[in-house]
């Protein structure tokens, strides 16, 4: 992992907007906050990033292993075609290597290989639902429908339950009882398949960090604006004035109300908050002493829902590791267990399908949602609710902006997505007339 980042490094101007340089504050270092100071900066903007934690990146994460830096966000590119963020980590010579998810194999509790796939079928029948019912309804509910009336078997009702949960909850980073039948495909992606990224995301933050001002270990707890100032003032109490605030906190955070708005964010903006809902992904990286799986990208089980999809980037870390993805309740169960107690169960499910399994040497895992910095991984839309409220999330008020992955309503819970929204939030300071025309107070 690269270095920390100081409050003394300055960005190099390439443009006066006027005699004097505006002040813009960012809350947040992460690709959205990232993105759009750098794009402010490079239009001669005075720009001061304030970040809680004292490294960068927000849910961009390198766990720093001697042998191995495991992303423990975001670790593919979704989508590699005109990818704004794909095209910057290949300039910057990151490895991107795609990932084949329908390489997969499903074992039952017999330690057999499952065949059968009713999911086509289902994914028909939830397209009809959502051109014939008036009414929203949870995906959940629509499985239970869908067993009901084509009569499925108790091993295809499993069968095609495991496949949801691999397909939805860890896509969305919740439960299928939370997700929307009508908004569950509404967001719009980038073609060319998903695309791990290797030695790690970490390059894409140190490059558009780079001559950024950041001042690290500063939570904000307050954000003030008046007639023609914004006032920012940090748990510590350091007060910092511009003449406009972005916000790129998580909705995790924003839902917390741990920042106070003064004045009050509108009602609108409040009610969205509340709406939408932030997801949890966990991750755990399990490191063995030898190769004993598959040679498939997704080595997947029915019979024990906690451990339902592992992930084989053996090939991508030249070690034996198998990447475990949990979402919703499995996450929290997941993460209320011991570094052993994770290995333990595992391998009692490996035993089952694999009678040459060993037991973990190792395990790394994330824990997004009980950082009080993220509160969950990314946002998802609930049932009932609409892309709408990514939009709202992104308006302005006054001269505070917004933007972070749950401000986007074309590409929410991505990377991308996050990157997109800064550099919309920066040209809509840009257009601002009295910021252009130098009326702001500065």
């Amino acid at each position: 992992m690269m270095g920390y980042f100081s409050a003394k490094v300055f960005a190099s101007p390439k443009k006066h907007m006027s005699e004097k340089k505006k002040k813009v504050l960012i809350v947040g270092a992460g690709v959205a906050g990232l993105s759009c100071a750098s794009m402010l900066s490079a239009q001669g903007v005075d720009v001061t990033i304030l970040e809680a934690k004292q490294d960068i990146g927000g849910r961009i994460l390198s766990h720093p292993d001697p042998q191995t830096p495991f992303d423990m966000g975001a670790s593919w590119v979704h989508g590699i075609h005109q990818n704004p963020v794909g095209d910057i980590l290949k300039k910057e010579g990151a490895r991107l290597t795609p990932t084949y998810f329908d390489d997969r194999i499903v074992y039952d509790s017999q330690g057999k290989v499952i065949t059968l796939d009713p999911s086509p079928l289902f994914y028909t029948y939830i397209e009809k639902l959502k051109r014939t019912e008036s009414s929203d309804l949870s995906i959940q509910d629509a499985l239970s429908r869908f067993i009901i009336q084509h009569k499925l078997s108790k091993d295809q009702a499993d069968s095609l339950a495991h496949r949801l949960r691999v397909d939805f909850e860890t896509e969305y980073g919740t439960d299928l009882s939370s997700l929307s039948v009508f908004q569950y495909d509404e967001d719009k992606g980038f073609s060319g398949g998903d695309f791990w990224v290797q030695p790690s995301y970490r390059i894409l933050i140190d490059t558009l960090a780079k001559d950024l001002k950041i001042i690290p270990n500063s939570p904000v707890a307050r954000i003030e604006q008046g007639l023609n100032y914004t006032r920012v003032i940090t748990q510590d109490n350091n007060i910092y004035e511009s003449d406009v605030v972005v916000v790129t906190a998580s909705l995790g955070v924003l839902k917390s109300n741990k920042i106070i708005f003064s004045p009050e964010l509108s009602l609108e903006k409040k009610s969205a908050i509340q709406k939408l809902g932030m997801g949890n992904l966990h991750k755990s990286f399990f490191i063995f002493d030898q190769l004993f799986w598959d040679n498939h990208t997704a080595i997947n089980q029915t019979f024990s829902p906690l451990w339902a999809e592992l992930i084989n980037v053996s090939s991508l870390y030249e070690r034996p590791v198998l990447l475990a993805l949990h979402a919703g309740h499995q996450a929290e169960v997941v993460q209320a267990m011991s570094d052993s107690e994770k290995a333990q169960s595992l391998y009692a499910v490996l035993k089952k399908i694999y009678p040459k399994a060993s037991a973990p040497l190792h395990v790394v895992s994330s824990n997004w949602q009980n950082d009080p910095f993220t509160h969950g991984s990314y946002s998802y839309v609930p049932v009932g609710e609409s892309y709408q409220l990514h939009q709202t999330l992104g308006q302005p008020e006054g001269r505070i902006f917004f933007a972070g992955e749950h401000t986007n309503p074309h590409y929410p819970a991505t990377v991308h997505g996050a990157y997109l929204s800064g550099r919309r939030a920066a040209q809509e300071i840009l257009r601002e007339p009295p910021f252009m025309q130098g009326a702001l107070k500065s």
